[in-house]
């Protein structure tokens, strides 16, 4: 077998795997949703002041600092296993996000067509961002001397969170307090 045969193969192969993974990104995943209210219960809660306090590139160097090198090896394991999870749920929620705005795109009112629009850009970014993430933090795991930063996963996520709530007050008035105490 010739060094081009090989090196098609291997396109084709990257570039499938790509495609799928993409395909994967875009079309959501989850439990069926159709309206706001149907992400009562199946939003994953995420505390968004324990995450941002593991993905702290501050409080990262303190316990360096401050820690022997065997137990911050520890800890740091420990902190990459949670964060890990935390990014698991933001992808999970992203998921369920898209599948909400794919069905919004078709609502009659512009408002919420809009929105749902916005929706679905940002939790593609979102899952993208939390897909990078979990390279990051395989990473991390297996060299816990390392830092990687997934800052932007967090941003990513609450402007999300930020335009479910602003759907769910022209869509779901009732409900906009509950869901949006899901998402943080």
């Amino acid at each position: 077998m010739s060094v081009h045969l090989v090196a098609v193969i291997l396109l084709v192969a990257g570039l499938s795997l790509a495609s799928l993974l993409l395909s994967m990104v875009r079309s959501g995943s989850g439990a069926p949703v159709s309206r706001v209210e149907d992400l009562e219960g199946k939003i994953e809660t995420i505390d968004l002041i324990a995450f941002r306090n593991l993905i702290d590139p501050d409080e990262t160097r303190l316990l360096r600092k401050n820690l022997p090198a065997g137990a911050y090896r520890k800890i740091q394991r420990l902190r990459t296993r949670a964060t890990i999870a935390y990014v698991r749920s933001v992808y999970r929620n992203a998921g369920l996000t898209i599948r909400l705005s794919q069905q919004l795109l078709s609502s009659a009112d512009e408002r919420v067509t809009q929105q749902a629009h916005q929706i679905q850009e940002l939790s593609v970014r979102t899952r993208v961002n939390a897909i990078k993430s979990l390279f990051k933090l395989a990473l991390a795991f297996a060299l816990p001397g390392a830092t990687f930063s997934i800052q932007e996963l967090a941003v990513c996520y609450v402007n999300v969170a930020e335009r479910i709530e602003s759907l769910c007050s022209v869509t779901a008035p009732l409900h906009t307090s509950r869901i949006a105490a899901s998402f943080r």
